[in-house]
């Protein structure tokens, strides 16, 4: 055999297996991708619809216990430990569409709630039953699934493309993944 077929041969082959890790990777990112998207969507549906805000007033002393918070993870901060207030029982009233509500409430957050407090009070606008104390922001962290979930799955078409298109991209592909396996 000369040196040109088998060049040729291990040329082929490399692509070959590159095609093969493409079409792998595809599988993959369209599972990941799938548990993104519903993920974020289920994110979206539940929690998107909080989106006005009212002012209450607490009407009671709620139970509030402080529990201490440690930031381990960050190095510029002196006191490592915060306080934190979990609130239950927390009654407050409201006015939505000149209807006064009295509704209560848990909470967990930086602050120490007591009666005649002022609160701010996150409603869904549809269904002024949807309320809550804490501003939520995994809404937003579902539209991030979403978007991640669909940019994986683009990529990895895009790489599918081109293996499948250029030989020498496929061959670099099988090529990586072959080192990567051997080391």
């Amino acid at each position: 055999m000369s040196s040109n077929n088998i060049s040729n041969e291990v040329y082929g082959g490399a692509a070959k297996f590159g095609v093969l890790v493409a079409y792998i990777m595809v599988a993959f990112a369209t599972i990941f991708s799938v548990g993104f998207i519903v993920s974020g969507f289920k994110l979206r549906r539940k929690y998107s619809n909080r989106s006005s805000e009212i002012k209450g007033i607490v009407v009671n002393d709620p139970d509030c216990k402080a529990h201490k918070v440690i930031l381990e993870e960050q190095p510029r901060v002196l006191d490592k430990s915060i306080t934190s207030w979990n609130c239950t029982n927390v009654k407050v009233s409201y006015t939505i569409n000149n209807e006064v509500v009295n509704k209560t409430f848990s909470t967990d957050n930086n602050r120490y709630l007591s009666k005649s407090d002022n609160v701010i009070v996150y409603f869904d606008p549809d269904n002024i039953g949807n309320t809550s104390l804490e501003k939520d922001n995994r809404a937003a962290i579902g539209l991030i699934m979403i978007l991640a979930g669909v940019a994986v799955l683009i990529m990895a078409l895009i790489r599918l493309y081109l293996v499948r298109k250029y030989k020498f991209i496929a061959v670099f592909g099988g090529a990586a993944t072959a080192v990567d396996f051997l080391f």
